[in-house]
């Protein structure tokens, strides 16, 4: 999940934190939509990290727009939304550490990108350190965009651009979708706590899949503009 998509999840956090219900239950619906128009990440060879296999995340940049709606029993329509620009890089901006990394994997004729994320973000709520952990791993299946490249040219070093196949793309859909249940629900744990969900992810542009180029010692990825929608409503038993 985004750091944008994290950071309005925490923010219908507070808002439920803010809210009284006199009430021994209280319903609450939840509504989140985020658009990322454009995610752009470079990987590179690391001093600090001396793999010959992955490359490191050296540039990032997403911007992403969302809306959230929270409604609850005997309470007025919280809205939440905005546009904005995320940076995150492992060790460069504050408070994020851990590894981004990616990897070009072959099997036979097959060439997949492989990301994997560990990452932990600290940050400081109520005047105390909290740490928040993203782990993930994506293999992502591709071909060549120029017929008359070979996987030669790749282990060659050559710098080769690629396609992100038809399983490929609905492969990310289906991860964005999971992502966004797994953040709603996330917030609707506890006792007492019923909740039901269900989201969808879709193509902002069907003109723009996605561009991957891959040569020796750099992976630059740019994934295809995508759309997610959750909805949920929770049923609490309040003491």
């Amino acid at each position: 999940m985004t750091l944008s998509v994290r950071g309005a999840l925490l923010v219908i956090c507070l808002l439920i934190a803010g809210l009284s219900a006199p009430a021994k239950s209280m319903r609450m619906a939840l509504m989140m939509d985020v658009k990322k128009h454009q995610s752009r990440a470079t990987f590179e060879a690391s001093k600090e990290h001396p793999d010959r296999e992955w490359l490191y995340l050296t540039q990032a940049h997403d911007d992403v727009e969302f809306e959230m709606r929270l409604n609850m029993t005997g309470q007025e329509e919280q809205v939440q939304k905005g546009r904005t620009d995320v940076v995150e890089i492992p060790g460069v901006t504050a408070g994020v550490s851990g590894y981004k990394r990616a990897k070009a994997e072959t099997f036979g004729n097959e060439v997949a990108l492989v990301i994997e994320t560990k990452l932990v973000r600290t940050k400081k709520q109520s005047g105390k350190d909290s740490q928040e952990k993203e782990e993930s791993l994506e293999r992502i299946p591709l071909q060549f965009k120029n017929k008359s490249d070979t996987l030669d040219d790749l282990k060659a070093g050559k710098t080769i651009e690629f396609r992100i196949t038809p399983d490929g793309l609905k492969s990310l859909l289906g991860q964005a979708k999971t992502k966004a249940e797994a953040g709603l629900n996330a917030k609707s744990e506890g006792d007492g706590a019923k909740a039901s969900i269900s989201s969808k992810a879709w193509f902002l542009d069907s003109s723009r899949k996605g561009v991957v180029l891959i040569s020796a010692r750099k992976i630059h990825y740019e994934a295809p503009p995508m759309g997610m929608h959750a909805q949920g409503k929770v049923h609490f038993s309040v003491e």
